[in-house]
């Protein structure tokens, strides 16, 4: 490997063909020299020789590799603006990632829209729904999110419908984002179950010994009791807490707004009956 690349390096003095520098890049690469793979390899786009779809998308994953996501997302986004990188969903998506990586949160998401776009599940919809959320944009992530589960194919349906209540919630939607938060609870309870039916097999314990004993231990342990057989332990899904914490948490908003819309009629109320009497004088 040794003799190749110094084969290639003094080709490359006479006759700077585009064949050699992509040769001794994928050589570099396999002696790890990741400094000269990259260089090589960026040698080569800079002299035009890099115009194919595949070879673009390799130069941005070396960048990235480098932990150089903004120099990967321009060179993508210039391939796709000339109509060089193929719109395909892998390719968004790696522009999207290049995007976010390098903060630009617009740009990643206007990629991650066209991936979405072209995807079957709802998996990269809900991913776009999230990242609408952290810039604000509530309206959306709702349409975005409704997108995603009418798709379907989602990793976790409980976390999808929490982005999606989370979002109707701050649009004010409240009986939406209740039903929301209800799929989502039916969800989560069902994958704590399924935690709790693996974790007493792993114990090779019945589920109600299991959850009888977990419970008792639990108890034990916060008043401060020695526990002299093993302890249990069980990871439960995190999402059935966040909804629960959530359903409160509407409940009181929505309390509030009611309160408030109700002093609020009373307030009209009062001034009109304030503005006949001052008529009829």
């Amino acid at each position: 490997m040794v003799n190749v690349r110094v084969i290639l390096e003094r080709l490359l003095i006479e006759w700077p063909k585009k064949e050699y520098w992509t040769q001794l890049s994928a050589v570099y690469g396999q002696l790890q020299f990741d400094d000269k793979q990259i260089s090589s390899y960026r040698t080569a786009y800079e002299e035009g020789f890099l115009v194919r779809s595949n070879e673009l998308v390799q130069m941005a994953q070396l960048y990235l590799s480098m932990e150089v996501p903004y120099k990967a997302a321009v060179i993508l986004q210039k391939g796709i603006d000339a109509g060089q990188v193929d719109l395909e969903v892998k390719n968004w998506r790696l522009l999207s990632q290049a995007w976010f990586l390098a903060q630009d949160d617009q740009m990643a998401i206007a990629a991650l829209r066209e991936a979405a776009k072209l995807s079957d599940d709802g998996e990269l919809d809900i991913r776009l729904a999230r990242s609408l959320a952290n810039i604000a944009n509530f309206e959306g992530c709702v349409n975005s999110a409704t997108t995603a589960i009418g798709k379907g194919d989602l990793k976790r349906d409980d976390e999808s419908y929490i982005t999606l209540g989370m979002c109707q919630f701050e649009v004010a939607s409240y009986e939406d984002s209740k039903e929301s938060f209800g799929f989502a609870e039916i969800d989560a309870e069902r994958r704590k179950e399924l935690a709790l039916d693996a974790c007493a097999a792993n114990e090779e314990m019945t589920k109600a010994d299991f959850v009888e004993t977990l419970e008792k231990q639990e108890q034990d342990l916060k008043k401060g009791k020695e526990i002299e057989d093993k302890i249990l332990s069980c990871v439960l899904p995190a999402s059935l807490r966040a909804v629960n914490n959530w359903q409160k948490f509407l409940e009181k908003e929505v309390a509030r707004v009611t309160q408030l819309q109700d002093q609020l009629r009373d307030i009209e109320e009062q001034l009109k009956n304030r503005e006949s009497q001052a008529i009829s004088f």
